[in-house]
């Protein structure tokens, strides 16, 4: 994860200059947030940054490890999306729960933008008495 104190080093790119060819992303996740009623608005949340992830090696595990990084992983279930490049929030929003999901997201990637946005919730158990 990228320390807090240089979230902002890449500019407005928000990525690594990444050379051609280059195996590598950055995942620009949100969490500790929450969607409204539709999903096109994810509030309340913190942002980081994680660079140099492998196109290839990348897994559902790795992202889960990503989110437990940030601090915010106290219990509840736990959802990630990812959002399709140059699509607007209401239709680019792809759920991501499997190893598979993650090859598809990183399939989506576009080299020149060089990172992809992952939200993630975690919502809480509830106790039924009975």
């Amino acid at each position: 994860m990228r320390p807090r104190n240089e979230l902002r080093k890449y500019g407005k790119k928000e990525r690594p200059e990444y050379k051609d060819g280059a195996e590598f992303f950055t995942i620009k996740m949100y969490h500790s947030g929450q969607w409204n009623e539709y999903m096109t608005k994810y509030s309340g949340g913190k942002i980081d940054y994680f660079d140099f992830c492998s196109i290839d090696k990348l897994s559902i595990i790795e992202i889960t490890h990503m989110h437990a990084e940030c601090g915010d992983d106290k219990g509840g279930l736990v959802k990630n999306w990812y959002k399709k490049p140059f699509v607007t929030m209401k239709n680019g929003l792809s759920s991501m729960s499997t190893d598979k999901d993650v090859m598809k997201m990183t399939e989506l990637l576009n080299i020149k933008v060089g990172y992809m946005e992952v939200f993630v919730t975690v919502e809480k158990y509830v106790r039924i008495y009975g």
